[in-house]
């Protein structure tokens, strides 16, 4: 996602282009996609300039938005996300229904576009050398 949001919607990326870049097999880059594309945040256009572009603005889509549609949504403990038998008596469900909510609100607080602009400046701050 930070690839493609640094890439704008002018042209499409196709999927060897990002496999390359971001050194991940093809086929998982395929299936990532789809997860992506079925959860509304990139499309992909057909033919020989085709491939994948964010389906809206970078600054609309979050980290959350993200993991959501790649992992499906996530708690950290099991019993966060179903009836547990022990919740009347659990002591520590508390505790992990807190750090969920603050790791989702981490995750919601950061947009695609921040990532990008973030790995625009450190690409731009590399500096090249040469050795003999």
């Amino acid at each position: 996602m930070v690839f493609l949001a640094g890439h704008g919607n002018s042209k499409p990326v196709q999927k060897r282009e990002i496999s390359i870049a971001e050194d991940i097999a093809a086929d998982y880059i395929e299936q990532i996609c789809m997860r992506l594309k079925s959860g509304g945040l990139i499309r992909s256009l057909r033919g020989k300039q085709g491939g994948f572009v964010l389906s809206r603005s970078a600054e609309e889509i979050t980290v959350a938005d993200v993991l959501d549609a790649v992992d499906g949504k996530s708690v950290l403990a099991p019993c966060l996300g179903e009836r547990c038998k022990r919740e009347t008596f659990c002591v520590t469900m508390a505790v992990w229904r807190r750090a969920d909510e603050a790791l989702r609100s981490v995750f919601s607080g950061v947009t695609i576009a921040e990532l990008a602009g973030q790995a625009k400046r450190l690409a731009a701050s590399r500096t090249i050398t040469f050795e003999i």
